[in-house]
């Protein structure tokens, strides 16, 4: 199991209070061993945040439930050995975030 904790910035913590494209934070995951991994993503307040999954810098599958909640985003993914990149963005505002990544029997 990998865990991480993030958070994103209230408006007005950057510039103009944020970019256009969203907030972002990129979380790099190493896997040691080839399998089923269950990915989730949960906001600590209800806002819509969404993730993305990157090996090798191609796009592996995008989640989004497009609503404001502290349900977390989840997805099964068959992942072999090797460096992955979960990025991580918010579309409703400020908050903290936990990500964890965890053996499944999910997969197709």
């Amino acid at each position: 199991t990998y865990a991480a904790a993030g958070a994103f910035p209230a408006a007005g913590a950057n510039p103009a209070g944020g970019n256009k494209l969203f907030n972002h934070r990129f979380l790099k995951v190493n896997v040691a061993t080839a399998g089923c991994y269950k990915i989730d993503v949960a906001p600590t307040a209800a806002v819509d945040i969404a993730f993305n999954v990157y090996e090798k810098g191609a796009l592996l599958g995008t989640v989004d439930s497009f609503a404001a909640t502290t349900t977390p985003e989840s997805t099964n993914a068959t992942l072999t050995v090797g460096d992955y990149l979960l990025d991580v963005y918010s579309m409703g505002g400020a908050t903290a975030f936990t990500a964890k990544i965890s053996t499944s029997t999910g997969c197709p």
